[in-house]
Formats: C-alpha cells, sequence, structure tokens
C-alpha cells in the first residue's frame, strides 16, 4: 500500500510540474534498490561458499537468479514453497517475492500513466485504477477455487490491489 502510494504521488506530482520523464522515474528507482539488492546477494554468495552445501547452492543459484529480474515471486510459485512452512527459513532470499512484485508494479504502472498523462485521459486514469484494484480483488477471492495456494500467494495479479490500495489514497489526497 506505502509503494503504491508513494509511486503514485511522486508521478502525479511530476505530471503537475511537467516534469515527468520514465526515465528519471527509472533511474531513481534502480539507484534506490539495485545497490542494496546486490550487496545482498553478493554478501550471500561469499557465505555460501564457505559455510554452504553444494545442494544449497543449487537452490540459492535459482533464488539469486530470480532475485536479480525481480521474478523471486514466480520461482517460488514454480516450486509450490508454502510461505508459512518452515523450509522458507533454508531460503535465504524468500523475501524478496514481495519485492518482485513490487519491482513488476514500478515496471508497468508508471507506462500506463505516462500513456494517460500523453493523451490527457487522468480521470480514465483513476478509473482504471478502480477497475483493476477489484478486478485483482475479485481474482484474489476466486483464484484458490481453481489453483494451489502458493500461485495465489505469489502471483502477481492476485497481490496488486494491494498496492492499488495506495495508488487510489494517493488520488484521493491529491
Amino acid at each position: 500500500v506505502i509503494s503504491g502510494y508513494l509511486i503514485t504521488k511522486i508521478l502525479i506530482e511530476a505530471s503537475k510540474n511537467n516534469s515527468l520523464s520514465l526515465l528519471d522515474f527509472y533511474e531513481r528507482r534502480i539507484r534506490r534498490i539495485i545497490p542494496a539488492l546486490y550487496f545482498l546477494l553478493f554478501f550471500l554468495i561469499i557465505y555460501c561458499y564457505f559455510f554452504q552445501s553444494p545442494y544449497f547452492a543449487k537452490d540459492l543459484s535459482q533464488s539469486i537468479f530470480g532475485s536479480t529480474i525481480f521474478a523471486q515471486n514466480f520461482l517460488l510459485m514454480y516450486e509450490h514453497t508454502d510461505y508459512f512452512n518452515l523450509d522458507t527459513d533454508l531460503k535465504p532470499l524468500f523475501h524478496l517475492w514481495s519485492l518482485a512484485i513490487e519491482e513488476q508494479f514500478y515496471l508497468f504502472f508508471p507506462l500506463l500513466f505516462l500513456i494517460f498523462f500523453v493523451f490527457k485521459k487522468q480521470k480514465k486514469f483513476v478509473i482504471l485504477i478502480f477497475v483493476l484494484f477489484f478486478l485483482s480483488i475479485f481474482y484474489y477471492i476466486i483464484a484458490p477455487y481453481f489453483n494451489e495456494p502458493s500461485f495465489v500467494f505469489y502471483f502477481t495479479l492476485t497481490r496488486i490491489w494491494e498496492i492499488l490500495a495506495g495508488s487510489k489514497l494517493a488520488y484521493f489526497e491529491i
């Protein structure tokens, strides 16, 4: 919710000042997230080289790859990882599933925003946010009847309503 609120507020304020630039937006996101993420990954590789078994290294390498392309949530879906299972304690990058969803949002939401901003359709964009919000909640509710729990928990479309809730709050505030 906080990410949706902040990103939407940044985009709205930039559009009001006619200073909206996707390159600047993405550059700020990269400068904020990538250095800390890569430091964590580098430290983890060194630690695992000296203190973990080769079996653990295979799982870790998959997680590192999933984390670097912000697809950790899809990897956990593929592995059928139960969020509440004790085995998740053995996955040092497990927590990055939510960052992956956030980054997927950062990738597409500003593009949609810019398209609507360029064509002066801001009110329709607000309607789109509401529609996507309710579709995501609806999918979140019905998805367990057709999919396994790990899919519902980690899938971007079943979680995006939380970020869009923050976007709605930013619009209401402004």
